[in-house]
């Protein structure tokens, strides 16, 4: 297929672009949808602007990548997978046909229409006048809104991965790929690790082994939905309160001092980032001792 297609430099801020398989379909399915507003007639159905008509087994097709010189094919599976999620997000719409299935981009006139551009192009000049004052305002704002979508579990313009970021700390290349994996673990319910961001920042452990040490119980309890989840942390923390005063009990564990160091380490950034995978493991083993040293006071 000839011609070009156009899209916003938005995109790199956008989740999508932390999402390889996810971006590349939607881009192939925006790049090869028709263009004509008048569509393209094929045996019986026509196809309208914004519209792709086409398998999943050939999409699986069109998508083989070369990875250590061999030609890789992602499984139905996945490409079905990632269409359900772009279905879920409203970028895309799909329709079971004879000739097979009709995807259509919800929105298209905003990826294609130059209008979009323009007005988009119009509001950051007016933005870039803002003072200083409704600037903090703004980012105030949504600091806020960011904090009441994670505790409501809606959703967010923000993965897990620039969520932890943006509440926690910086994750490295590995962390950012286990984050994802535990997506896929918990069948792409997001939700579940915003919840596990939310009580690590609720508590102040702002690193990743504390995460994963949450995402590890709830995965090994086989909590795959977010109101047995909380009704097991609630569990938990019940269990923490005092049987008289019914205030929660404070403990503090005595911990070995290289515990503190790595953790202090760590926060301020003074570990090199090829032993971050070391990090992890300290983190992980932290949260461990933890939980046992909690376990063997009760």
């Amino acid at each position: 297929m000839g011609g070009a297609f156009q899209t916003s430099r938005e995109i790199f801020n956008n989740p999508i672009w932390q999402d390889v398989i996810k971006f590349r379909l939607f881009f192939y399915i925006v790049g090869n949808a028709v263009f004509s507003e008048e569509g393209v007639k094929q045996g019986s159905i026509l196809i309208k602007r914004g519209q792709y008509l086409r398998s999943y087994r050939n999409l699986a097709a069109d998508l083989e990548y070369l990875e250590n010189k061999s030609l890789k094919r992602y499984s139905l599976s996945v490409i079905k997978k990632k269409i359900d999620q772009l279905v879920m997000e409203k970028r895309l719409k799909v329709e079971e046909t004879e000739l097979g299935t009709l995807f259509t981009v919800v929105n298209y006139a905003l990826y294609q229409g130059f209008e979009h551009y323009k007005t988009h192009n119009r509001e950051q000049s007016e933005n870039g006048a803002r003072t200083v004052r409704e600037q903090s305002e703004n980012n105030n704002n949504n600091v806020k809104k960011v904090k009441k979508d994670i505790t409501t579990a809606t959703t967010t313009t923000e993965n897990p991965i620039q969520l932890f970021e943006k509440l926690l700390c910086r994750l490295s290349i590995n962390q950012m790929n286990s984050l994802n994996k535990w997506v896929d673990d918990f069948n792409g319910q997001e939700e579940i690790l915003y919840e596990a961001i939310r009580i690590a920042d609720d508590k102040n452990k702002r690193y990743f082994g504390f995460v994963e040490f949450l995402l590890k119980e709830w995965s090994k309890n086989n909590l795959t939905s977010l109101d047995r989840i909380r009704a097991f942390e609630q569990e938990k923390f019940n269990k923490y309160q005092s049987p008289r005063s019914g205030k929660a009990t404070v403990r503090k564990e005595q911990l070995p001092g290289w515990f503190e160091k790595k953790k202090l380490d760590e926060q301020n950034n003074t570990q090199p980032i090829e032993d971050q995978s070391s990090i992890d493991d300290v983190e992980a083993e932290r949260a461990k001792l933890e939980e046992e040293l909690r376990q063997f006071k009760k």
